[in-house]
Parts: C-alpha cells; sequence; structure tokens
C-alpha cells in the first residue's frame, strides 16, 4: 500500500502456482473444441464447403503436399497441445 495515496500496489495471489495450470487446461479445452468445430465454411449457389482443424492435413496428403501437412501437424496442432 502506498504511505501517500493508500493505493494498493501489489497483491498477493492465492496459491500462484495453480494459475499457469488453470490457464493450460483451459488452453486445452479451446484446443480441443477448436477442432470440433468447422475451421472454414463457404456458402456458394447453395452449395455447402466446409472444412475442419483435422481434416486439413488429410487434404494436404490427399493433394500431394505431404510436407505441408506434417508441419501443419507439428506446428498448428501437435506444439500447442504439447506446450499446454
Amino acid at each position: 500500500v502506498c504511505p501517500r495515496c493508500n493505493t494498493l500496489l501489489t497483491a498477493k495471489w492465492k496459491e500462484p502456482r495453480n494459475q499457469p495450470t488453470g490457464y493450460a487446461v483451459s488452453a486445452l479445452i479451446m484446443l480441443f473444441l477448436a477442432s470440433l468445430f468447422p475451421f472454414i465454411s463457404m456458402n456458394v449457389a447453395g452449395i455447402v464447403s466446409e472444412i475442419k482443424l483435422t481434416e486439413i492435413p488429410k487434404v494436404m496428403f490427399s493433394e500431394d503436399y505431404p510436407s505441408m501437412a506434417v508441419f501443419f501437424l507439428i506446428f498448428v496442432q501437435l506444439v500447442p497441445a504439447f506446450c499446454m
């Protein structure tokens, strides 16, 4: 507390070691939810086309882009999951 104006300058958190764990768990939940919903969805003249985050590497492999598919798997899905 500031001696001059009585403003709170710093505060002690309750159990500060649990806060990063909570953020990591919530980020993993959000990553899981992001894989459930469509990543890209287009609707043109009644034709609907959509792709999910988990289907993108499959499409890249089928279109003969295996190195891009591996990079996508590593840097978009696996690295963020393991960092949490």
